[in-house]
């Protein structure tokens, strides 16, 4: 399902989307990155400093960029170079790829966590994980709600899954293409 839903989004563009607009879309997730907002209570703010941080410092390195994060419900500021140069980045895949990339970040409301997927620096799981931190918390402390939060769980983890293979997938064919 996840590949169909992939594979019809980017043949039949049912929004029209543009390159240039499906990146600028890409880049409002990095505004509202899920790893830049963290909770002010202590213990699962620890939680989130030790298992988000060693991402957002993967991410500043990989792409020369500087990412903010907050305790507010206020956007933190990501500087206009940081975003220029995630806009060459993605400017340099093609669109198939793109649209895995926004599959992705929809399900892990975040570009970070998107990135390092697709870069291989974590696998699905670890990025369904850190997409879900503030989530298995809760079921931790409260309980776990029975067929709701173990689908979930189960559907990010496929659609990141998913969207990992469309995206390589959809890159060798175009390196294939290239070298044609």
């Amino acid at each position: 399902m996840h590949f169909t839903t992939m594979l019809n989004m980017s043949l039949d563009n049912p929004q029209k989307l543009s390159k240039d607009a499906l990146i600028t879309s890409l880049l409002s997730f990095l505004e509202n990155d899920t790893l830049c907002y963290r909770n002010d209570g202590e213990e699962l703010y620890m939680l989130q400093s030790k298992l988000w941080d060693p991402l957002i410092d993967w991410f500043e390195k990989r792409f020369n960029v500087k990412v903010n994060s907050t305790v507010t419900l206020l956007n933190p500021i990501t500087d206009s170079n940081s975003k220029e140069r995630l806009t060459r980045h993605l400017f340099s895949h093609s669109f198939e790829v793109l649209t895995g990339y926004k599959y992705s970040c929809e399900a892990s409301r975040s570009l970070i966590i998107t990135c390092a997927l697709m870069e291989g620096t974590i696998d699905s799981e670890k990025a369904a994980n850190l997409a879900l931190l503030e989530q298995n918390f809760q079921i931790q402390k409260w309980g776990n709600v029975e067929w709701s939060h173990d689908i979930h769980e189960c559907d990010v983890i496929s659609r990141l899954a998913s969207s990992y293979i469309f995206c390589h997938f959809n890159q060798e064919i175009s390196n294939i293409q290239s070298i044609s």
